[in-house]
């Protein structure tokens, strides 16, 4: 069975059972492909099942004599299926929302990765950093710094080496 499949199904248990959007998008967010394909053919089938369902109720109202459905069941369906309707679709606006949401923390996800590999690239891996962190953070306490004042003294001096040694700009 396809995701796209695996989707539509749940999708289709949800009419009955209710579905948990929030976990839903968790779930299948980051399958936009196969989560659009199976929302529009969940769409689709619904918009048939409606169709049908109106059409049964225009069969059942022309030969209501016969007794087998009541239109007021009928009525009851396609009230139910009219707001499963609109609470998908509220449901399909939650989702992109979500889906949009999703997107950006990728995006500032990516850009972080890309930073890393720059530093990576630079030979700063996590354990340099951490042994370069480790190592102001000591001589900053030795002369009575802390934390990010050590760091922030660092660089500043960092900045002033190059005046005390000539040749070097």
């Amino acid at each position: 069975m396809t995701l796209t499949e695996t989707i539509y199904n749940e999708l289709m248990d949800g009419l009955g059972k209710g579905l948990d959007w929030q976990q839903f998008v968790a779930k299948y967010g980051a399958s936009k492909g196969p989560l659009y394909n199976a929302i529009g053919q969940f769409f689709t089938d619904i918009y048939s099942r409606i169709t049908a369902l109106n059409e049964e109720k225009e069969r059942v109202e022309a030969g209501l004599d016969q007794g087998k459905v009541t239109l007021g069941s009928l009525d009851q369906k396609i009230k139910e299926a009219e707001s499963a309707v609109a609470s998908l679709e509220n449901s399909e606006k939650t989702l992109n929302d979500e889906i949009e949401n999703i997107e950006t923390r990728l995006a500032q996800k990516s850009e972080l990765a890309r930073h890393i590999a720059e530093l990576e690239k630079l030979g700063f891996d996590i354990e340099r950093l951490r042994h370069l962190r480790d190592t102001l953070a000591e001589i900053g306490a030795k002369c009575g710094l802390k934390g990010k004042q050590a760091v922030t003294q660092f660089f500043d001096d960092l900045e002033d080496y190059g005046t005390f040694l000539p040749g070097i700009e």
